[in-house]
């Protein structure tokens, strides 16, 4: 019994100390899926013309797909790297994050696929942009908190920034925009 309430103690904790954090990236999240499902269901229509241009010539020129050992290397592959955090001797944070990450990413990879093959946006393609688009937000926040820390001068009482560091980040944000200008 005394385990259980340091469980629930601990859990209204987390929770206390995380809602809000994780309310906002839901909501984030949410509208980021709205419009990345939005999109795909415009372009689909699109690549579905084009899509069965290329399957007509692949069964003209009798290209087969992949064959079992491909599928199971690839599986094999896949398991190998979102288990290699886990086989750490040191189980720290940061690796659960990384294995969460790619499992998801995986689960969203797959999802998109499905899409196309299907032709149209099914259940898992939503719940999966939100589930990783949430946990994208989330770390975003953590890295921005990060990076506040970094900025401020410890010794001052003041919330006062180190203007080389201020620099440094802005140059790195222009830096970005032009490349992806």
């Amino acid at each position: 019994m005394k385990k259980h309430n340091e469980f629930l103690l601990k859990s209204k904790d987390l929770i206390e100390k995380y809602s809000s954090k994780f309310i906002f990236s839901l909501g984030l999240a949410g509208l980021i899926t709205l419009y990345i499902t939005t999109f795909c269901s415009i372009k689909l229509n699109q690549y579905l013309k084009w899509s069965d241009h290329i399957y007509n010539i692949i069964t003209s020129k009798n290209i087969e797909g992949p064959i079992y050992i491909e599928q199971f290397i690839l599986i094999i592959s896949i398991i190998s790297i979102m288990a290699a955090p886990l086989l750490n001797k040191k189980f720290s944070k940061s690796f659960w994050k990384i294995f969460f990450f790619n499992f998801i990413s995986f689960v969203e990879i797959i999802s998109f696929v499905s899409i196309f093959i299907k032709g149209e946006i099914n259940n898992l393609f939503i719940i999966s942009t939100i589930i990783t688009f949430t946990y994208l937000i989330w770390i975003i926040i953590d890295i921005l908190k990060f990076i506040d820390k970094w900025i401020r001068i410890k010794k001052s009482s003041d919330n006062q920034f180190d203007l080389v560091k201020l620099t440094f980040i802005w140059g790195i944000i222009l830096l970005l925009i032009v490349f992806f200008k």
